[in-house]
């Protein structure tokens, strides 16, 4: 019971050691996010693309 107390309120402490989030890694997310629809959108298109070769 004291455990679970304890990482209750350890949670509840703002982590003010954690670094702030740069521009940087906000630019590289971005650029993650934007390929992952990417390749999305390239490998729906390749599907269709067979699909629509085959009439």
């Amino acid at each position: 019971m004291a455990d679970r107390l304890c990482a209750v309120v350890l949670s509840a402490i703002p982590r003010c050691w954690e670094r702030p989030v740069t521009g940087l890694e906000i630019f590289f997310d971005c650029l993650l996010a934007l390929m992952a629809v990417l390749i999305t959108w390239f490998a729906i298109f390749s599907v269709m693309k067979l699909y629509q070769g085959q009439r």
